[in-house]
């Protein structure tokens, strides 16, 4: 703000330096076209100091816009190390998991380990048997209210199932889920709809409710952690 007042005093000045020159000139007078020679050299001095506190403005400014694209770009690569970090440790819980447990409940632990790095709201697990999708695990569901099975084709998570692409919906305030806690409901802002694969055949559906969006580096976290089943 200082120099930008700097630069607007020094403007004025040329200004006025400048029009005093070329009244003197015109009045043709000895003395007086010394004092405009005098004005002009001025007015010249003026003009390149006007012109160097300008580019130290812009460079000023350029250091400035670059210091502050380097601390975002920190910020990014902290933001990432510590999902890094979290996934790592979840990732150590989730294979921490005795596997001699029933495929249900190992599936239900793995659920609730993965839960709190994508601030899950609600999950579902089905896994496919022949041409349909058996009910396996719920997360902060009441399991028997549920849809038991599904065929393959039907519906969103069936669709998924037979095309082995994932979806991912933006729910804003479409959905309320009743969950099993103290809480009574909850709105989640995202539903993902996962395909796991076992080698090149999708094995299971699971569905997600988050506060979240999840970037693609997480879903392949999900669904790397969930197929080590």
């Amino acid at each position: 703000m200082k120099n930008k007042r700097v630069i607007v005093y020094i403007n004025f000045i040329i200004m006025f330096f400048s029009l005093m020159a070329i009244v003197l000139i015109f009045l043709k007078c000895q003395y007086f076209s010394l004092i405009a020679a005098s004005l002009a050299f001025l007015t010249i001095i003026l003009s390149i100091l006007n012109i160097v506190i300008i580019n130290s403005r812009e460079k000023q400014f350029q250091i400035e816009l670059d210091q502050n694209q380097k601390d975002n770009q920190k910020d990014v690569v902290t933001i990432e190390e510590q999902e890094l970090q979290e996934e790592n440790k979840c990732l150590k819980l989730v294979e921490s998991i005795d596997q001699s447990l029933p495929l249900g409940q190992m599936i239900d632990q793995k659920l609730e380990r993965l839960a709190n790095p994508i601030q899950l709201v609600a999950g579902l697990i089905y896994l496919k048997n022949d041409n349909q999708l058996k009910l396996n695990s719920v997360y902060a569901l009441v399991k028997e209210e549920q849809k038991q099975s599904i065929e393959l084709g039907e519906g969103l998570s069936g669709q998924v199932a037979k095309n082995g692409k994932p979806i991912e919906l933006a729910l804003k305030d479409q959905i309320e889920i009743e969950i099993v806690s103290g809480l009574g409901s909850a709105k989640p802002n995202y539903l993902y709809i996962l395909p796991i694969f076992d080698s090149t055949q999708v094995v299971a559906i699971v569905e997600l409710a988050t506060f979240v969006k999840l970037n693609e580096r997480r879903i392949d976290f999900i669904i790397e952690a969930l197929r080590k089943v």
